[in-house]
């Protein structure tokens, strides 16, 4: 029967090998043992007293549980964390046989790895039939080794990181994470507070209240019941509460209103109305305008606020606004009638009040804002909104009439009289305002158009019109005139054509009327010849009067002349005038008339004829004028046009602007060539053959990033003419303060010799004076010894050095100034004492503590200096000066997070003291912080700089891979050899199941420089390092969902 229930447990344990491990903070199911010494142990007793465990379920023939067996972290928690926690080490494989703690010797099943048992200070157990056969299978133990550490509520939790250090930061951490509440009511259902205070956990903390929250405490909550959940970094999780927290779910509140607006602009027709909510009841209200209700009414527009408060005295406020349309107003345009045309009219243009709008004179309301067709009268129009809102105004439409026409009594045309007279003053309106204008049809009138009396020589109507000009009415009539007259024969002979080889023709005229007089006229023309025969040079129509002397009539005949004086189409065209691109112009006439029938003729600008030349197209290389000349020949007319050839080799002014200086700051500037020539037919380009353009090289203002010589091209796209100018961009770097002096007498002239371009200087002369100059002169009142500073700025910081100078009136012996450089770097030997001496008699000598004997002695370390300085007649003079250092650049501390395996999620801060702060970072990532962050496996230095240049490298700080112990499921052997290397290794991997590995190669900067697929379970894979270089590299094998990284030192 035994048997029978082991095999079963047995079963039970093989069919739930593949489930998953308890799911973290799982309830731990109790268990009581006999270790392999005959001792009893029950979980829950080894916990009493607040405790927790570590559980190690293996096997003896498990390589990886040997491994961590061998790390011995087990026994340093059981040493060192006994009195907190309680450590069990369970052996699951029930194949196996206890003697395999031991070693091989009667050892069962599938081996061991050795003597589990030596070095031991914890309870171990062979698990089997009758001693805690089920437990294994109760925690979900599907892999070895399978590690649980157990909360002192009984709680299991998985470990991932088999080191001390992460058993200790559960132990010690984790489990000792507590929280307490501090509550603040909420009587406003707002204002209420639970402040945490929390102790213990594992690094960085997170929050989860029942009520969504994710901060630390709650705060600004209503009434209510809350609890929290706690998880610290470890993934532990602890819940606390509930706190109840006293009060109404929301603050007081207004949760509807009702606004009615002013329709009319200035009446008090407004209301609010408001409905209040939540709080605690009994509500009060106080308005802005006194009133204490929840409606205010018959008001103006306006901003109204209300102060609602609750039985609890918590208060909401708001405002309302109650709008009114602006004021109705309308301008209205009259116009007046004019000359009795029933014409007038009234528009409206009405503004404010509310869209749409209605108007009415009195008829009736409409949507036109227009009357129209008006007489002259008085009107009152009425303007109505959509509000029914109105307004009225009165207007008088004046009016205008036409003016009184009699043009005079109709009386016919007889040969004794050629003309008739028609005067329209009588009867007529008249006056200056009126101005007369005589028409007719057919007929033909003699005299003043615009006057009151006019003649007249034809049959036809006559019509007068009359317009006033002050009110320009008109009118208009009409009288007509009958011809009654008869008219002698005429005949006129001559019509042909002249051209310009027969520019002339004889016109000939006859009749056989008898007391006649004659003559030629032409139409539209002034022509009054009286010959028979008259000689005409232009085409027209031309008229042989005949005049009867007896009845006065008049016959015409008319002969018509042509004329073909066409003059040939002369087009001339010119590619181009002569510029800085083009050196020669064609000019072209090819689009003129041209043919058989035309003669071409070139002349130059003094009239010579240009001989041979007939093309109609020519070449110049030089400023010229010509002249085309083209004869029709059929008609003998010729057409001549003139072209100029210009030449325009004028450059635009290329001004490539003032320098500015790159520094530590500004990075990037803008140049300016806004001086040089300017348009449309400007052409801009920027180039550099030492510096960089980032862009806007095409136009005036290009933005670089690099000191150097930038040349701007302007280019002159009308005549190709181009200019070029060149600007220096200098770059600031640190600033080092440096000058030096002349005397004469109590005057000082100083000249800046500092380094690294400053921009603004300030000169302390030790007399409480300063100045702002480059190159200052300062004169001292009297005689004394003064510390004269310089302090010079730029972008990249501020540098200060100062001199010491004595002035007096007196020959005697004396140093007049003296300059102290301090070292600029912990360790340099780069200070330096200068020194400047008056008065004794020369030469001076000069004895030091160093035994150097110049006034000027560099190249110092720290330390104190004395000198001994005597003139040519023995008198001595003795000073002692201290030379000093900055602290050495020191790593104060450092901080590694390691990458996770598979991902660049590793960082490295840096804290830095000595030295003169600010300090720059150089990292072999080209990273410029103190800290860099997702960081590949590998090696990374550092080089720092203080304020003074000052540098300091550090490192290599190494950067690992953690990886996953899971990975022991895949991985049975991950090996690499030789290592060091020199030339040929090979990689050799033994993995559990066959699979698609990929192999990858990194350099110690993270940088992948090798990477290759293969497949299989024991794969062997060879590499070549002669082309590689000396230093460390990172083996990384991924497949199946794990990672394994090794590291192989290049020789």
């Amino acid at each position: 029967m035994k048997k029978i229930i082991f095999n079963l447990i047995l079963l039970i344990f093989v069919s739930n090998h593949l489930a998953a491990q308890l799911p973290d903070g799982s309830p731990a199911p109790d268990f009581a043992i006999t270790d392999i010494n005959g001792n009893g142990y029950s979980l829950y007793a080894a916990m009493s007293g607040g405790k927790s465990a570590c559980i190690d379920f293996f096997a003896t023939w498990c390589g990886p549980c040997w491994s961590f067996h061998s790390s011995h972290v087990l026994r340093d928690v059981q040493t060192n964390l006994g009195y907190t926690t309680s450590v069990v080490m369970m052996e699951a494989d029930f194949a196996t046989n206890t003697p395999c703690f031991y070693g091989p010797s009667g050892c069962t099943g599938r081996g061991t790895q050795g003597n589990w048992v030596s070095g031991v200070n914890y309870p171990q157990a062979d698990l089997g039939p009758g001693n805690g056969e089920t437990v294994a299978y109760e925690y979900n133990v599907t892999y070895y080794p399978t590690l649980y550490v157990i909360s002192p509520d009984f709680r299991t939790w998985e470990i991932g990181d088999r080191s001390y250090q992460n058993y200790y930061n559960w132990i010690i951490n984790s489990f000792t994470l507590n929280a307490t509440g501090s509550v603040t009511h909420s009587p406003c259902g707002d204002d209420g507070k639970v402040v945490l205070n929390v102790t213990g956990g594992f690094g960085s903390l997170k929050y989860k209240w029942s009520n969504g929250a994710v901060t630390k405490d709650l705060i600004n909550i209503p009434g209510g019941t809350y609890s929290v959940t706690v998880t610290d970094l470890n993934g532990y999780f602890e819940s606390y509460g509930p706190w109840t927290v006293n009060g109404p779910n929301k603050r007081v509140d207004i949760v509807s209103q009702s606004i009615t607006h002013v329709k009319c602009f200035g009446e008090a027709t407004g209301k609010i109305v408001i409905g209040v909510n939540y709080g605690t009841p009994g509500y009060t209200y106080n308005w802005s305008n006194g009133n204490n209700t929840n409606i205010i009414s018959n008001v103006f527009a306006g901003n109204y606020s209300v102060t609602v408060t609750d039985a609890s005295s918590c208060t909401v406020v708001k405002t309302y606004i109650i709008t009114e349309p602006s004021l109705l107003t309308a301008k209205f345009l009259t116009y007046n009638e004019t000359c009795d045309g029933q014409n007038g009219y009234i528009a409206t243009t009405a503004t404010g009040g509310v869209p749409p709008y209605s108007y009415d004179r009195g008829n009736g309301k409409q949507s036109n804002a227009v009357f129209s067709k008006l007489k002259q009268g008085i009107f009152t129009v009425t303007v109505t909104d959509k509000n029914n809102c109105s307004l009225s105004q009165t207007l008088y439409i004046n009016g205008t009439h036409k003016p009184v026409v009699k043009p005079g009594v109709s009386t016919p045309l007889i040969c004794g009289r050629d003309t008739l007279f028609f005067d329209a003053s009588n009867g007529s309106s008249s006056g200056n305002e009126f101005i007369y204008t005589w028409t007719t049809r057919n007929g033909a009138i003699i005299g003043d158009f615009n006057s009151t009396a006019i003649k007249v020589a034809k049959p036809g109507t006559y019509i007068l019109k009359i317009e006033n000009t002050v009110d320009h009415c008109e009118n208009s009539d009409s009288v007509i005139v009958k011809d009654l007259r008869k008219y002698p024969d005429v005949l006129a002979t001559g019509d042909g054509h002249v051209n310009c080889y027969e520019p002339d023709r004889i016109l000939e005229g006859k009749t056989n009327g008898l007391a006649i007089k004659y003559y030629w006229s032409k139409l539209n023309d002034t022509l009054n010849d009286t010959s028979k025969n008259i000689k005409v040079l232009h085409q027209g129509s031309y008229v042989f009067n005949v005049k009867d002397t007896i009845n006065q009539c008049v016959s015409k005949d008319t002969v018509v002349v042509t004329e073909n004086k066409v003059y040939p189409t002369v087009i001339l065209n010119k590619s181009n005038d002569i510029n800085c691109k083009y050196d020669e112009v064609t000019i072209d006439a090819s689009q003129s008339d041209q043919g058989p029938d035309f003669n071409v003729e070139w002349t130059r600008e003094d009239g010579s004829i240009i001989a041979g030349l007939k093309d109609l197209t020519l070449k110049l290389k030089e400023a010229a004028f010509r002249a085309l000349n083209i004869q029709n020949e059929i008609n003998g007319c010729t057409t001549s046009k003139e072209v100029e050839i210009i030449e325009d080799r004028i450059h635009p002014l290329a001004e490539a602007g003032s320098s500015n200086d790159l520094g530590c700051i500004t990075k990037t500037l803008n140049l300016d060539g806004t001086i040089s020539s300017q348009g449309s037919q400007y052409n801009y380009f920027w180039k550099t053959i030492n510096g960089n353009i980032l862009n806007g090289s095409n136009t005036l203002k290009p933005l670089i990033n690099q000191a150097g010589n930038y040349i701007l091209n302007v280019k002159n796209t009308e005549n190709d003419c181009e200019s070029e100018d060149s600007i220096k961009v200098q770059e600031q770097t640190q600033p080092k303060a440096q000058f030096s002096f002349v005397k004469n007498n109590f005057e000082l002239h100083f000249t800046d010799a500092s380094q690294g371009i400053a921009t603004s200087w300030n000169w302390s002369f030790g007399d409480g004076t300063n100045s702002v100059e480059l190159h200052p002169i300062h004169l001292y009142s009297k005689e004394g010894e003064y510390e004269v500073c310089l302090e010079i700025t730029n972008e990249c910081g501020i540098n200060k050095s100062c001199q010491n100078v004595v002035l007096t009136n007196s020959a005697v012996l004396s140093l007049s100034s003296w300059e102290v450089r301090q070292v600029s770097c912990n360790g340099y030997q780069d200070g330096q004492i200068k020194l400047n001496v008056e008065g004794g008699t020369k030469p001076y000598s000069y004895l030091w503590s160093t035994g150097a004997n110049t006034a000027l002695i560099s190249n110092l370390k720290k330390g104190n200096y004395s000198v001994t300085i005597q003139d040519a007649l023995g008198s001595q003079i003795n000073k002692g000066f201290s030379i000093d250092e900055p602290s050495a650049i020191l790593l104060a501390n450092q901080k590694i997070n390691h990458t996770i395996s598979g991902s660049a999620t590793g960082s490295i801060e840096i804290n830095i003291a000595g030295g003169y702060a600010p300090y720059r970072y150089e990292w072999n990532t080209g990273a410029t912080t103190s800290t860099i962050q997702d960081l590949a496996a590998g090696t990374y230095h550092v080089k720092v700089l203080d304020a003074n240049s000052c540098e300091k490298n550090f490192g290599p700080f190494e950067v690992n891979e953690v990886t996953s112990t899971k990975s022991a499921e895949l991985f049975s052997q991950f090996e690499i050899k030789p290592n060091p290397v020199n030339q040929n290794g090979i990689i050799s991997v033994h993995l559990n199941s066959k699979q698609d590995l990929k192999i990858k190669l990194y350099n110690a900067n993270g940088r992948l420089i090798h990477s290759d697929h293969k497949y299989g379970d024991v794969i062997h894979y060879s590499m070549s390092f002669d082309n590689y270089e000396p230093g460390i590299y990172f083996v990384v094998i991924q497949g199946g969902g794990y990672q394994m990284t090794r590291k192989w030192v290049v020789q």
